[in-house]
């Protein structure tokens, strides 16, 4: 069967969801702060914090996290250092309630660098907040590809999709640290860097399901309306280009290496870049205005 992308999830999934004590008292008001962002799957509601996966929730077993994250003790002391008494009155969480400023702590401990200046602009300007262009998606997954650089198929991830609500059009965004070995060539090789592939593959897939993205965003943003009130307008166009963000470096860095091995190398032509030394929420109109085709 040939890959639909898709982002209709059932309903039965929201209002199980909107039932749960989690959601009432933890999820829902730390979204709407923004210090965490929900993306709606075909099958599940994720829930990503600081660029980690936090926790997902479906039908068949409501929430999960990752073992890792939820490796949390209930401490009696109120002190940071135990002892071994400490330790044998302590007790594991039982439940996700309770040991959800734990379970936020442990999986901010496994976020990457990369993922966490992402992480700065959907904290910052998701969906819900007063931004005109805003983070509608992360971690946006397509059908296996064949990587020309590699042996096997892989599962093309597409970090950022940026959502400018006036001009209702979609945009997806690959983001990279400056320090990144896979925006560089190897010279003596004379190869294109790794990422130039990578969103060749990107752009293939939002080509052939150009039609069935904005149909499935059009979906996405009901359901986001329904679930937190709001009245974000229905998309309209998706760019066919994917754009590049490169971040985190100085200025030394930005008049030496990347000039000379992104901004202004010729193997880069056909790729809208934006060169962000620290990310914050003030650059998403430059963002913008760099990958615009």
């Amino acid at each position: 069967m040939e890959y639909r992308f898709d982002r209709n999830i059932d309903e039965g999934i929201i209002n199980k969801l909107k039932a749960e004590d989690l959601w009432k008292k933890k999820l829902k008001q730390d979204c709407i702060d923004e210090n965490v962002f929900l993306a709606i799957r075909s099958d599940n509601v994720s829930f990503y914090h600081k660029s980690r996966s936090l926790f997902k929730f479906d039908n068949s077993d409501g929430f999960k996290t990752h073992k890792k994250f939820a490796s949390v003790i209930n401490w009696e002391t109120g002190n940071d250092d135990v002892n071994q008494k400490d330790l044998k009155e302590a007790t594991v969480i039982s439940n996700f309630l309770d040991g959800y400023d734990y379970i936020k702590n442990n999986a901010q401990l496994y976020a990457e660098k990369e993922g966490l200046g992402v992480s700065t602009l959907y904290h910052g300007c998701s969906y819900l907040s007063d931004s005109n262009i805003v983070v509608l998606d992360v971690e946006i997954a397509f059908s296996k590809e064949k990587d020309p650089n590699r042996t096997k198929r892989t599962l093309d991830k597409i970090d950022i999709l940026l959502y400018n609500k006036k001009e209702r059009r979609l945009r997806f965004i690959e983001a990279k640290l400056f320090d990144n070995p896979d925006i560089r060539a190897k010279l003596e090789l004379d190869k294109n860097p790794k990422v130039i592939s990578q969103i060749q593959r990107y752009e293939k897939q939002v080509k052939k399901q150009h039609g069935n993205i904005i149909a499935s965003y059009q979906k996405y943003i009901k359901t986001l309306n329904g679930l937190f009130g709001i009245s974000i307008p229905a998309p309209e166009k998706l760019d066919k280009n994917v754009g590049l963000l490169v971040f985190d470096f100085g200025m030394d860095e930005k008049e030496g290496q990347l000039k000379k091995h992104i901004t202004r190398n010729s193997k880069y032509k056909n790729i809208k870049i934006a060169p962000i030394g620290s990310l914050s929420k003030k650059n998403m109109q430059f963002l913008w205005q760099k990958t615009s085709p």
